[in-house]
């Protein structure tokens, strides 16, 4: 019985092992940079949007005055824009702010409240995302389910084993006794 009881704990910890060690491969990330350039934005007095197509992650380093912040749009970002004006919190670059991280930018939105206009100088690095190992979360996901798997099987047959056990001490009592125990009368074993 010990034996049985350290195959299954084996088998079970080989298994979550397995489980988290491909959910945790499933996550690396590889960086490299694709491309390195320098955007120009002439920008009037109030707001001005230029188009861009900047995939994957996108760093923008710039020196902006005072009066004056740049917002770096996602496409979802920029539909928001377009319909209700929104700007997104967190990816502006702004006295103080040097430097912002965005993804898959599709458009510059610059916010001048000076009264003349403004040229800025945008240090643009683009690089590619990478997960080389994303396939092992399909093995981590089929490592869960083994496991659900195998903890169930193991819970039906320790019922089993244990109605077994009552049904054959049930066994060897007299036929009467047997049903009597159960709850059942005379009465309804005639029937």
């Amino acid at each position: 019985m010990e034996r049985g009881k350290l195959g299954f704990a084996a088998v079970i910890a080989v298994l979550l092992a397995v489980m988290l060690a491909a959910a945790a491969a499933s996550g690396v990330t590889y960086t490299r940079q694709v491309a390195a350039f320098e955007a120009v934005v002439e920008a009037g007095p109030g707001l001005t949007v230029r188009r861009v197509s900047w995939p994957g992650l996108v760093e923008v380093e710039a020196w902006v005055p005072e009066g004056v912040a740049v917002y770096l749009l996602s496409p979802l970002d920029y539909l928001a824009f377009e319909r209700r004006g929104e700007l997104p919190a967190g990816r502006a670059l702004e006295p103080g702010v040097e430097r912002v991280l965005a993804e898959n930018v599709e458009a510059i939105v610059v916010n001048n409240t000076l009264s003349r206009a403004v040229t800025l100088r945008l240090g643009v690095t683009r690089y590619s995302v990478e997960k080389p190992y994303s396939a092992l979360s399909i093995v981590s996901y089929i490592a869960c389910l083994a496991t659900i798997c195998v903890i169930v099987a193991k819970i039906v047959r320790v019922v089993e084993e244990k109605e077994g056990a009552a049904t054959s001490s049930c066994q060897r009592q007299p036929w009467s006794l047997c049903r009597r125990s159960a709850g059942l009368s005379r009465r309804s074993a005639a029937w």
